[in-house]
């Protein structure tokens, strides 16, 4: 039997990579001994090796509730290994030094107390406006899917018991009141002229109609249209000066065009890149 170095070489590469997985799976499991651990670890380990349309289909459909102890979060849909990353970082020290900090919308460019008003532009499910949600006055949480609408109110509702409030609004933040097209992921895909019904406002709009004197944060993960939503946000930065944390990897020049945008609008900001967020103060 002729020996095959190729076959051979792959077979090796594919058990180190299944070995590295181990290791940090076994890892996270090491340094915290918990369910709820282990449950996101499974699932992500599924997610990785089964593929995300599999999963997401067949498997993890069913909304599943979990209990962060300082927070719950009822998820409707398979997670990857980002969940680990985003949720757990805020409340288990130990987790932080394990993965990049540049994924965090919480570092050591923004402060936030007991009465700070924040905008969660792309809030999903709540995740991140539930995480806010203790440690501030108000969070207005804006998404404009129907389908993650539904799952913010009931994330916001079991966590009522919470400090400070969160403001649910089913509309998306734009460069323009429009009536957006959403696809199944609650991805803005197109704008659709119809009618004078309006899924999409500005911040600038907003923050006027309902008489805001003061925004000290702004989260925005908008899966490739936060830079339209700084065009709309104007006003905002130039007269409210918030800190900001934009998500700046979906397309290639992010990093360099929000922050053209921004400085543009406001020259007093500092910017502060990482690896997948801007921050501005």
């Amino acid at each position: 039997m002729k020996f095959n170095l190729k076959f051979f070489t792959k077979i090796l590469k594919a058990r180190i990579i299944l070995l590295k997985m181990f290791c940090f799976f076994l890892i996270l499991f090491l340094i915290s001994f918990k369910k709820l651990y282990l449950k996101l670890m499974l699932e992500s380990f599924l997610f990785l090796f089964l593929g995300t349309k599999f999963v997401a289909s067949k498997i993890l459909r069913i909304p599943r509730l979990y209990d962060f102890k300082k927070f719950k979060l009822l998820i409707n849909e398979i997670y990857p290994i980002s969940i680990l990353e985003n949720i757990i970082f805020f409340y288990d020290p130990l987790a932080k030094k394990f993965f990049d900090s540049s994924h965090y919308y919480l570092q050591k460019y923004i402060n936030l107390d007991e009465n700070s008003i924040v905008i969660d532009a792309g809030a999903y499910i709540g995740a991140i406006s539930v995480m806010l949600k203790s440690l501030v006055n108000t969070v207005y949480a804006f998404e404009p899917s129907k389908k993650n609408y539904k799952f913010l109110l009931k994330n916001i509702n079991l966590n009522k018991n919470l400090p400070g409030k969160i403001i649910p609004i089913n509309l998306a933040l734009y460069s323009k009141k429009a009536n957006l097209s959403f696809n199944q992921n609650g991805i803005i895909s197109k704008i659709i002229e119809k009618g004078d019904k309006n899924n999409a406002t500005t911040l600038d709009d907003f923050v006027k109609e309902n008489d805001i004197k003061k925004i000290d944060f702004i989260k925005a993960d908008l899966e490739g249209s936060e830079r339209e939503f700084l065009q709309g946000a104007k006003n905002t930065l130039k007269n409210l000066q918030p800190s900001l944390a934009i998500c700046s990897y979906h397309y290639k020049d992010d990093p360099i065009i929000l922050k053209k945008l921004i400085l543009d609008i406001n020259p007093d900001y500092k910017i502060y890149q990482t690896k997948k967020i801007l921050f501005a103060k």
